[in-house]
Parts: structure tokens; sequence; C-alpha cells
């Protein structure tokens, strides 16, 4: 395997900034290459420095992997449970696949029908070229209502076995009739789409057909930080927060706990917010994940101002109420109960998901029909809170 490009360089529940001490094992570490050591054949990930033994792709093992300056930014995970003095890291880009139009000019390239930005983007990338790209999400936009992403690195890799072009992101849009779901702005052809629900994310794989421009699945794999046991870290953006901080969302794809025995670093629970960008170390507690410790950081960027440009409330009662399938999502609109009350926002069809969703005062998935409520909403995303 070769690789070139690169990515772009850049105490107690109510600590307000006082050191956490880390733990002194997790079983995996997720996130994006802060720094290598081409030397010592070494990556930092989340202040920690691993040893690269082996690499995985898509279930298989990258032969003659060495790590490379280029790698810097790019998402990874690095289990560290099996092996002492070595540790195995699985590339986990957001999306691979080959460069169908480039700018350098503009910085943008497209892939799999996507048209992405990255300042980054190297001059040795080319049309053609089979990359990996590692993001992470970025609020809709009011326009489209489309999550996009947030590029950290664009890799080209000459890969011999394990080239497999995929996409990931949160499913939104399901047509049965056309068996087609979306990822962002990508359409999704799959046979099986019955067993998956607008909000899930998923792990996509197969080919971009530019005749149809749909993405043509083989594979779909949902995905979550709950397939993890025992003690666990991951860094990513916030996409939800409970209006009293005892719950929030990563990367639209895992929901935490936040307990009397979180730990706070450099903030504390009420600093916890939209867009804001975090580590995490958590237990997965019989499928509950409890966030053990918050580490926030500081990018300077205006991420959490866009996702809480997103973000709005509906109040009203629950009706049309249906599952579909049953037992697993259900949508419905949300009717006023007095003169504008949602002050003109559109309140109807909206989805939830039984499996992130997030209830309160003897609320749950069976008993919301004809029930007066209070939602937070990301535009194709719904939390929910009762009506006070």
């Amino acid at each position: 395997m070769s690789g070139c490009g690169g990515g772009s360089g850049g105490g107690n529940n109510d600590n307000n900034g006082g050191s956490v001490t880390p733990p002194a094992k997790v079983n995996t570490v997720t996130g994006s290459i802060d720094a290598v050591n081409t030397a010592k054949n070494s990556i930092t990930v989340n202040g920690r420095e691993f040893v690269v033994g082996k690499a995985m792709f898509n279930n298989e093992q990258v032969s003659n992997f060495v790590v490379l300056s280029s790698l810097k930014d790019m998402t990874v995970q690095v289990d560290t449970s099996a092996v002492k003095q070595t540790a195995t890291v699985t590339l986990e880009p957001t999306m691979t696949g080959e460069i169908t139009a480039i700018d350098h000019v503009k910085n943008t390239f497209t892939i799999n029908g996507l048209e992405l930005h990255f300042a980054g983007l190297s001059s040795e990338i080319g049309l053609n070229d089979w990359v990996m790209v590692s993001s992470l999400p970025v609020a809709p936009t009011a326009e489209n209502g489309n999550q996009s992403y947030k590029v950290l690195s664009v890799i080209k890799f000459d890969m011999d076995g394990v080239r497999v072009d995929e996409i990931e992101g949160q499913v939104s849009s399901i047509n049965a009739n056309d068996n087609t779901f979306k990822i962002g702005a990508i359409t999704i052809s799959y046979s099986n789409i019955d067993n998956l629900t607008n909000g899930l994310w998923v792990e996509v794989e197969g080919t971009f057909d530019e005749s149809s421009k749909k993405f043509i699945a083989t594979e779909v794999e949902i995905d979550g930080y709950d397939n993890q046991i025992g003690e666990n870290e991951v860094e990513g953006i916030v996409t939800w927060v409970s209006k009293d901080k005892s719950a929030f969302e990563l990367n639209s794809r895992g929901t935490f706990t936040v307990s009397p025995i979180t730990q706070f670093e450099d903030g504390s629970k009420q600093n916890l917010k939209l867009g804001g960008e975090v580590e995490v170390v958590y237990s997965n507690k019989s499928g509950q994940l409890v966030a053990l410790e918050v580490e926030f950081e500081n990018t300077g960027d205006d991420n959490d101002d866009l996702w809480e440009q997103n973000e709005f409330e509906c109040s009203g009662l629950v009706v049309n109420y249906s599952e579909h399938p049953v037992g697993v999502s259900a949508s419905f609109d949300i009717e006023d109960l007095s003169p504008n009350e949602n002050h003109g926002v559109d309140c109807r069809n909206i989805t939830i998901n039984k499996s992130n969703a997030v209830f309160e005062d003897n609320l749950s998935f069976n008993n919301l029909n004809n029930e007066k409520l209070k939602l937070k909403v990301l535009l194709s995303m719904a939390k929910k809170s009762p009506l006070k």
C-alpha cells in the first residue's frame, strides 16, 4: 500500500477546566490522526501515541502498510485490547471511491456523485484517483435539508485486494416504491430497504452509477458506538443535546448519557452544545452508552453556529401517527393547540427512531399518539421532550 495527499494540518460534573486523568486502558480509540512519526511507525490519536502493528480496511489486512506523513487527519479506530506493544489500526474513512471531477483552484472534487470542498486538497491528487475521504458531519442546510460533510483529509491510495467504494452517513428519505434512500444529497439504490429506518447511521458498499446518478448498494451495514464492549474513546461533533444536558449525540450515530460520575475537561456539562467538538470516553452498559469523561476541543470554527441555526422546536398535539416498521420508526404531525403556537414552523412529517430517541416524563415510543409534546428538531432529525 502507498498513499499521498493528506489532511488540513490543523474533575466532576461541573468541572470548569481541571485536569482529568485518562483511564489506564480503553479497548478502542476512534478519531482523526493528530500526528505521525514515520521513524517509529506510530500515530497519535486523541492525544495517545500508538505504534502500528497492522492496518485493516473492510475487514481485510492492508498489505505492506507503513505510516506516512500523508495519513495525518485521517479517521481511524485503534484496537489496543489484544496486543501490548503494537496496535491494530482500522482505517475508517467516511467515503471511498474514484475522483470523477476535480478543481484545484476552487479546491473541490467529486466522489460517488457528491461534490466536496477541501482547502488542503493536494496537487498530487488528480482525476480518476481512488481516494479515502475522512470527514465530520455538518449541519443540514435550510435550502435542501441534506446533511453535509466537513472534510478532514483526502488521501490517494494504491491498494491491492481491498479496494471498495463506500459511503457512510445518516439514512433519510426512504422510498419503498423504488427501493431508494438518501445519505445527504446522494441517492442510494438498495434491494433490502425494508430493514432500514430514517435516522440510522449506515455504512454502504457499492458502486456509483453515472447514468442513473445513484449509488448502487451491494451491502448496507448499520453502524454505531454500541457495538464496542467495555470502555472506549471517540471524538467528534455534538449533533444533538438534551435541554437539561443529561444526554447528547455524537456524529449522528450514538447517544451518550451524562451521569453523576461523568467528568469534564476544559468545561462543564453546560458547555455541551450543537456543533461542539469533543472527545468522549464511554462505557457500554447493556446497550446504554454512558459518558465517563468528556473533553472539549477549541477548534475556532463556526460549525456550532451552523448546527444551532438549523435547530427549532415544535409543540402541540401528536396527530397522524404511524409506525414503519412497527416498533422501529414512527412519523407524525404536530398540531398547534393555540393560534400560531409554532410561529409558522412546519411541524409536519416528523420521523423518530426508537433506537436513538430520548424520552422523558413517562413518555415512550409506544404512547405518543394524541399526546401533547414539545420536540427539539434538527431539520430531518427529531429529538423530543414532553410539553411543559
